[in-house]
């Protein structure tokens, strides 16, 4: 998964993510992802997602169920 972020007006923040396949096949698995304590699914449509945010940045895949670190 690919992560950016942008400022927006205000404070708010964007948090752009996007599936990145093979071929660019497509992939369509939703992700969650915590903001602010409370977790929710993002869909990823067309491998691609986009999450408003204020303060502390969004942590992607919380309980670590997709995204592994070797």
């Amino acid at each position: 998964i690919t992560i950016d972020s942008a400022s927006a007006a205000g404070h708010d923040q964007i948090m752009y993510l996007s599936w990145e396949t093979p071929n660019n096949m497509p992939f369509p698995m939703a992700i969650d992802i915590e903001v602010n304590g409370k977790i929710r699914r993002v869909e990823m449509k067309d491998c691609k997602a986009s999450v408003n945010f204020t303060g502390i940045a969004p942590i992607v895949d919380p309980k670590g169920w997709v995204l592994k670190v070797h």
